[in-house]
């Protein structure tokens, strides 16, 4: 099933940019982070490491795969991981500001059990109302309590010494079977509120009422500083991370510290509700058209 691997194609590219902004968020000498073409969340992206010796399409099939392999390279690769989407959430946040005024939560993670093969990490806002979160088998993958997705900085902390769970238990305990019945698990609210939900109709209500006081909360806070005469940089922040200096290229002339291209993003503020993915143009005859949905 060729599809399943699509994202190997991504992995295997020499020059990442062929890519077009339609497709292509930024890369680096280690990854390339690409818009999901499925979205779960406003902002949505797939970070996905290249495959160059000695590494194998064997040992990047998915994180399971990773952790067989030597534990200081397994770290390594995950810490490259970690840079290089620190980056992409840099950019992300960038946008939010741009078409919303305020900065809300994102979240790194991995599938514990993916349905495409190559390991690749989500990074995606935590309002969690993309085009395509249209079932609960799609929040509880993405929800940030749930257990199926599992966070990057988690990952990172098994390798610490005297913290269980350690790389070594993990290596062996990620099972496919026990994972695949947390997508079952009853909705709840995803990181707000933990409220329980029968239909995905009235999450995704709620899910707006929740977004709607974060931008109002926002947008007091700027009203009250400028009233005050405190200089403010125009964004509520939430889960600020301070980024590596690697060199980045987005677009296809992109580097670290330019300004966001305009081709790849929308002049108009987007409507929040079933909106397309933001700073995205429809792709003709892109690579990504041929990616199946990752739950």
């Amino acid at each position: 099933m060729a599809h399943l691997t699509i994202l190997r194609t991504y992995a295997e590219r020499v020059d990442p940019n062929t890519l077009p902004p339609t497709v292509k968020l930024c890369h680096s000498d280690f990854s390339v982070t690409i818009f999901d073409k499925y979205p779960k969340a406003y902002f949505h992206f797939i970070l996905i490491p290249f495959i160059r010796p000695p590494l194998t399409a064997a040992n990047l099939k998915d994180i399971r795969s990773l952790l067989q392999l030597p534990r200081e390279q397994a770290k390594g690769l995950l810490r490259n991981i970690r840079r290089d989407a620190l980056e992409a959430k840099a950019l992300i946040e960038e946008e939010m500001v741009k078409q919303r005024g305020f900065k809300w939560g994102i979240q790194m993670g991995f599938h514990a059990v993916p349905s495409l093969e190559h390991i690749h990490l989500h990074i995606m806002s935590t309002e969690f109302r993309g085009e395509y979160m249209r079932s609960k088998k799609h929040l509880n993958s993405f929800h940030p309590t749930v257990g199926f997705f599992i966070h990057l900085d988690d990952v990172l902390s098994w390798f610490d010494p005297g913290v269980e769970p350690t790389w070594f238990a993990m290596k062996s305990d990620i099972v496919k079977k026990e994972y695949e019945k947390l997508l079952k698990e009853d909705m709840t609210c995803p990181g707000h509120c933990d409220k329980p939900f029968k239909t995905m109709p009235k999450l995704r209500e709620h899910l707006r009422e929740v977004f709607d006081s974060a931008a109002k909360a926002s947008k007091a806070a700027k009203e009250a500083a400028a009233s005050a005469d405190v200089p403010v940089n125009g964004a509520l922040e939430v889960n600020s991370t301070q980024t590596d200096d690697a060199e980045f290229v987005v677009g296809t002339k992109r580097k670290h510290g330019d300004a966001l291209d305009a081709t790849s993003s929308q002049d108009a503020d987007p409507p929040l509700s079933d909106a397309p993915h933001p700073a995205k143009k429809q792709a003709t005859g892109s690579p990504s058209e041929d990616l199946p949905q990752d739950l």
